[in-house]
Parts: structure tokens; sequence; C-alpha cells
């Protein structure tokens, strides 16, 4: 036989021995240690990065959310923004940490590190497991952790710093009082509930994820960019009454999120065009059945 042949065999079968140890590793066990290598990096990258204190790069959006969450917390209805799902589910922070970002700020980030970091790892891992099978999860959730330093190797050692401060430690990391890692922890949770449930059959978790997704709508409106794809699962499925069951579950929190917005803008901004705003502004009331997408999708047909 020729030696490749031979180099090729012994390389198959080192191969399939690795992918049959590392699917006989158990859930608990393995994810309990990456989980804790990711809370360590992030650590690191806390105290790698550029920050005062408590506060690491946020843009400005911090101060935002806080000013909001503090209304919510003192039973004011603030000007809605952005979406309500933060400022209620952080509403609590104000009454035992203070009135300042300050204060709240070291709640938030123990908080967002210690709890959603690693949460975010376990769902990661469920998604991929329950897309292509535990050997795939197990690869996929190392490189999740390692992905931030293998970044870091394509850019330019000049565009480091600002990589590290204005994405990863914020946003990766979840370091400032913002949306958009939590709403990354809700989208992957409302991923697995729906996919668990297309495999099931089960009415509980087709509830769950359709709760979830609108968990992830509260956050972060944006993330409706999640919805389609599950939309195109949904009617590949042809399971008519469990679909209306997911669909039942993302409802109240569309409801919210209307009336946060028509609430806290006096308009919907998904029914309502510029012209319109303008008019609301100066006291004139909004036409209910104006539509339009300009500010989710800016089509311009003439281009």
């Amino acid at each position: 036989m020729p030696a490749a042949s031979v180099a090729a065999a012994r390389l198959r079968a080192a191969s399939l021995t690795f992918a049959d140890r590392l699917a006989r590793v158990r859930p608990l066990y393995g994810l309990a240690v990456l989980g804790v290598l990711q809370v360590g990096v992030a650590v690191w990258f806390a105290f790698h990065t550029s920050h005062n204190g408590w506060v690491w790069h946020s843009g400005g959006d911090s101060t935002s959310f806080w000013t909001e969450t503090w209304d919510l917390s003192h039973r004011l209805v603030p000007p809605a923004a952005i979406g309500y799902g933060l400022p209620v589910y952080y509403a609590w922070i104000p009454l035992i940490a203070g009135p300042s970002l300050l204060n709240g700020l070291p709640v938030v980030t123990v908080l967002q590190v210690a709890v959603l970091v690693p949460l975010a790892l376990v769902l990661f891992w469920l998604v991929a497991e329950r897309l292509f099978g535990r050997v795939y999860a197990w690869c996929a959730a190392v490189l999740w952790v390692v992905a931030p330093f293998l970044m870091l190797l394509g850019f330019v050692k000049s565009y480091h710093a600002v990589f590290e401060d204005f994405f990863l430690a914020p946003h990766w990391y979840g370091l400032t009082n913002m949306a958009d890692f939590p709403s990354l922890v809700a989208v992957l949770a409302a991923a697995w509930f729906t996919l668990r449930a297309l495999d099931r059959g089960d009415p509980t978790d087709y509830l769950l994820g359709g709760l979830l997704a609108g968990v992830a709508l509260g956050l972060k409106p944006a993330n409706g960019f999640f919805l389609p794809a599950v939309a195109v699962l949904l009617l590949g499925s042809k399971r008519w009454q469990l679909a209306g069951v997911w669909i039942a579950g993302i409802v109240p929190s569309l409801i919210t999120l209307a009336l946060w917005k028509e609430r806290g803008l006096g308009y919907l901004p998904l029914t309502t065009t510029g012209y319109e705003r303008f008019h609301v502004a100066a006291g004139v009331a909004a036409t209910p059945l104006a539509f339009s997408t300009r500010s989710y999708i800016p089509l311009d047909r003439r281009r």
C-alpha cells in the first residue's frame, strides 16, 4: 500500500476516534469548563481594554438605556426611543444601586458577565448540537471561546485597540448597560426552543420559542430580522396548529412593543412616515393607516 494511502487511513482512523471521544463528553462537564474559560476571557478583556472604573465604551446608548430604566423603576413612561425590554428587566437595579448610571454599572456588568456570558455559550452549543450533532457543537463552542483572538489576527495591529474597546468589551462580553448582548442571548434561546419544537412537536416548546422571540424583540426591535427564518421553518413543517401556538407566544410582546412606541413617541414607527412624524412633533395626530418600512429597510427602487 502506498505511503500516502497509509497516512490517509491513519488520519481517518484518528479523526473517527477523536470524534467518538467528543461525542461521549458529558455536556455538563464540557460546558462547565468552557463556561469558566469564557468568563475568564471576559474578565481578561475587561481589564485589558480601556475603561474608567466600571465604565466601558457604549457610544452614549448606555446612558439612554439607564434613563429609561430609572424612569420605569419610578413608574414613569419615558420617550420610547429604544425597545422596552432592557428597561423593564433591569428596572429593579436603580432601586437597589441608586439613581446614577455609575451606581448601576457594577450590578449590570457583574450580572451579564457572570450569568449571560456563560448562558450565551450554553445556548450556542445547544443550537449547534440540535442542528448538526454533538461533535459539531463541541467544535463550534471552542471556536466561540477563541473567536475574539482569531478575529484579532485578521486585523492590523493598529486596529486591535479599536476593535477591542468598541466591540469586544461592550458587545461580545456585555461590559455595559446596553441591549445588544442580552438580545443575542434571547435570540439563541428562541432559536433553540424553536428547533427543538420542530423536532419534538411539543406545544410547550413552540410556546416558549414564541415567548423568547418576543423577549428578543422587546430588547431590540431590530431582532425582527430573525423572524423570516422562523417563518420559513414553521411553513415548512406544515404543522399549522403548532405554528399558531408559536405565534400566540410572540403576540403579547408585539402588543407591548406597539403600546410602548405609541405611548412613548406618540406614533408607531412602522406605520408612520417621516412627514407624519414631523406633524406629530408639532402636535398634529398622525394618520393611523399610513405604513412605511423605510426606517428599517431603506429600499430605494430608483437605484
